[in-house]
């Protein structure tokens, strides 16, 4: 009796394990849709965004060929931002990339898909050689033959804060907290 009341509990467990385990791959592979909608914001500041891009302004080599940065916010509310750049580098920007790997990359072992890019953002990928984040989104593409650089990275924000709650002020005067207007009696 004993051994048919552990088998049943046994097997009510994995069951239960099974139902939860399938309910939650079934969150998990529900992603949120990265694709921006076409209402959403576009900047060409080039400067401004290698600028954001690369953590420093470009320098008097560096020629900027194409740059567009999307921002919009899904349907939960959470920001979402997407960029692409193509530059001529100057031998100190691909220094300061590739060699001295300011952002801590890693080489690609093929030459990923990109979503949704501007058309001008063409690359061949057997053209390239690719550094990405290892738990990011930035990528740079190096062309092998000539000094052209692109470049993508996309991210999100921060979900909308709840409201702030307004506390009620006190109503009248109150005496607790303050001391007595006359002072205390001398004996």
């Amino acid at each position: 009796m004993k051994t048919f009341l552990l088998l049943a509990a046994g097997l009510g467990l994995a069951g239960a394990s099974a139902v939860l385990t399938a309910r939650d791959a079934a969150v998990i592979e529900a992603p949120a849709s990265r694709t921006p909608p076409p209402s959403a914001v576009v900047e060409i500041d080039s400067a401004e965004l290698f600028r954001r891009a690369f953590f420093q302004p470009p320098g008097a080599g560096d020629k900027i060929i194409n740059a567009e940065r999307r921002e919009w916010a899904d349907a939960e509310g959470v920001k979402r931002w997407r960029w692409f750049l193509v530059v001529e580098p100057s031998p100190e920007l691909v220094k300061y990339l590739r060699d001295d790997n300011a952002f801590g990359l890693v080489p690609a072992p093929a030459v990923p898909p990109i979503e949704d890019a501007p058309a001008w953002f063409i690359i061949g990928p057997d053209q390239v050689d690719c550094l990405q984040a290892p738990r990011g989104g930035l990528r740079l593409f190096f062309n092998k033959t000539k000094p052209l650089l692109w470049a993508t990275s996309s991210g999100t924000g921060f979900r909308p804060g709840a409201p702030a709650t307004v506390k009620a002020a006190p109503m009248g005067p109150s005496s607790e907290g303050r001391l007595p207007n006359l002072s205390p009696p001398k004996e």
